[in-house]
């Protein structure tokens, strides 16, 4: 009887792992790039699932006793890590703010980052530790633009009433923008 449980389990989650194996073998095959980022994790979810049933049969079938309960625990939660490892490579964790990277991902602006200093101009909030954390060279730390140097860059609010017409805006991130200040300064 205490037997009866863990082999209901090992069946259902095994039939689990390859209707999710199916199914995102087929989402791979004919989904956009969207859907097979979540297939990616899907399958890797389906295939580990698929091994509880093998280790049950291979104990209680076959018997081979290396396959203890330590296997089949383990058949149990590293196919649940290695999706939530999958997902954190395709993005799905700790990106929480697809926006930001994709802006600073552009080469444009990726090659300006690499190569400056950046300066920050009352910059802050979650988007504001974000830029700073990615930004790699930081500048100064001002109040006012008029406190920075002509040809310099900096992170300013999208808000910053009347700035000089000769500042060259490079981007806008949500309420920041990245510019390099003019001579007009």
């Amino acid at each position: 009887l205490y037997l009866e449980i863990p082999r209901h389990l090992s069946y259902a989650f095994g039939g689990l792992g390859i209707l999710l194996s199916l199914a995102s073998i087929v989402a791979l095959a004919v989904g956009g790039a969207e859907i097979r980022k979540y297939a990616t994790v899907v399958l890797t979810l389906g295939l580990g699932w698929f091994i509880l049933p093998l280790v049950w049969i291979g104990r209680y079938h076959f018997g081979q006793k290396f396959l203890t309960a330590r296997y089949w625990i383990g058949s149990w939660l590293i196919p649940a890590w290695l999706a939530l490892a999958v997902a954190g490579f395709n993005g799905f964790l700790g990106d929480y703010n697809p926006d930001v990277r994709a802006f600073l991902a552009q080469k444009a602006i990726a090659q300006i980052l690499q190569t400056n200093p950046i300066n920050f101009v009352q910059v802050g909030g979650k988007t504001g530790v974000l830029l700073n954390f990615y930004t790699p060279h930081h500048g100064k730390q001002v109040q006012q633009v008029s406190e920075l140097s002509a040809g310099s860059y900096a992170w300013i609010s999208a808000k910053q009433p009347a700035l000089s017409t000769h500042n060259r805006v490079l981007g806008t991130v949500q309420v920041y923008q990245l510019i390099q200040l003019g001579s007009g300064e």
